[in-house]
């Protein structure tokens, strides 16, 4: 068994799991607090990871459910956090206050607790969760773990090869590892990241 070494943080999906899948997962990994990255942390059809509900369903196993969707989710809070597609910009998001607040908030609990960042997409490629918090606090010397699956997980540098298979950029010389590794990150965002809805024009209805 490879020995942890310096702060870690876990990310894990809720998916369609019933609450006992996702609580397995969480005591495979001695999870001992959740860190809530939604924006919107309700659903109709999975009611078991509503806000309340969730809470209450770790708070009796032991677990801390802390919600942090209002600083460190997928969501713009202001149009000037999205890109001319309406879509979220992941870089103009990682620069706001808020954004790094909760960054530091995360730093901090993970030097004295075992902290898993939960959204609801299984796969952390396809969630904000990856591309943009799990990065940044990368950035910042957290070790990540990517919960995928019952023991199945993968660092961030794995995370990181995956996204460059699933991108599939073609080779080029003239630039560096970083460079490709950021437009993976970028292209990857502009795919899955949160598109605003377009609103509609009460005076022109269509």
């Amino acid at each position: 068994m490879t020995q942890e070494i310096g702060p870690l943080i876990h990310t894990v999906g809720h998916s369609t799991r019933t609450s006992g899948e996702f609580l397995s997962l969480l005591v495979e990994s001695s999870i001992n607090v959740i860190a809530d990255v939604r924006s919107s942390p309700y659903s109709s059809r999975l009611s078991q990871f509503n806000r309340e509900v969730l809470a209450e369903t770790l708070r009796k196993k032991g677990i801390r459910y802390v919600f942090m969707g209002d600083q460190l989710g997928g969501r713009a809070a202001s149009s000037g956090l999205t890109n001319s597609d309406g879509r979220v910009s992941y870089a103009k998001m990682s620069e706001t206050t808020s954004f790094r607040e909760g960054i530091s908030r995360l730093i901090d609990g993970a030097a004295r607790m075992r902290i898993a960042l939960l959204c609801s997409e299984r796969d952390p490629l396809n969630c904000h969760r990856g591309l943009l918090v799990a990065r940044s606090l990368a950035t910042e010397g957290i070790d990540i773990k990517h919960i995928l699956d019952n023991d199945m997980t993968e660092t961030q540098t794995q995370y990181e090869r995956r996204l460059l298979d699933t991108v599939n950029l073609p080779p080029e010389l003239t630039r560096t590892d970083e460079e490709i590794l950021a437009d993976a990150y970028a292209k990857q965002a502009a795919r899955v990241a949160y598109k605003e809805p377009a609103r509609r024009d009460e005076d022109n209805p269509t």
